[in-house]
């Protein structure tokens, strides 16, 4: 296995490491929101991020892995210096799902159909929520119906923030 600072740099804006700051062991997202999905919807998703990416004029890496029969993940994520990291790490694993299969366990389709996409960063309000708005907008112009949020308690929650435009 590859170290991570072989994969994307220790001074990548994409190195995750760099959100462990002060001796912090845990981060949380700024803010969550997600997308009801299915692997059809995965090449729409890497789009869309490049896009936001190329918008912002900020840095793309896609890390997916597709091993056909084994496992399937979509592991994307968008930032630049001073900015906050929006990212995706949604996995889908034969093996677990042949097993439940196999044992009588139905599939959950909320977990198994959620995308969350994740803004994170030692960055301010005044930074991080217009990305946070845009990439809203970017999500509900092509799924105007599969777009929810996650409040402070990592929970769904129909309140929609005052800093995301409104519905078009």
């Amino acid at each position: 296995m590859r170290a991570l600072s072989q994969d994307i740099g220790e001074a990548s804006c994409h190195d995750v490491r760099r959100l462990f700051v002060d001796g912090a062991t845990l981060v949380r997202a700024k803010f969550v929101v997600e997308l009801v999905a299915t692997k059809d919807d995965w090449p729409e998703v890497i789009r869309l991020m490049e896009t936001l990416a190329q918008q912002r004029e900020w840095s793309f890496r896609n890390t997916s892995i597709s091993r056909p029969g084994v496992v399937e993940t979509l592991e994307l994520s968008v930032c630049a210096p001073s900015q906050p990291i929006v990212s995706v790490n949604k996995q889908s694993w034969a093996a677990r799902d042949s097993l439940r299969e196999s044992i009588g366990v139905p599939l959950s389709p909320r977990r198994d159909t959620i995308i969350n996409f994740m803004l994170h960063g030692d960055v301010t309000e005044a930074v991080w929520q217009p990305v946070a708005a845009d990439l809203v907008a970017m999500l509900e112009a092509r799924w105007p119906d599969r777009v929810g949020f996650i409040d402070e308690n990592s929970s769904p929650t129909d309140h929609r923030p005052d800093f995301v435009h409104p519905k078009p």
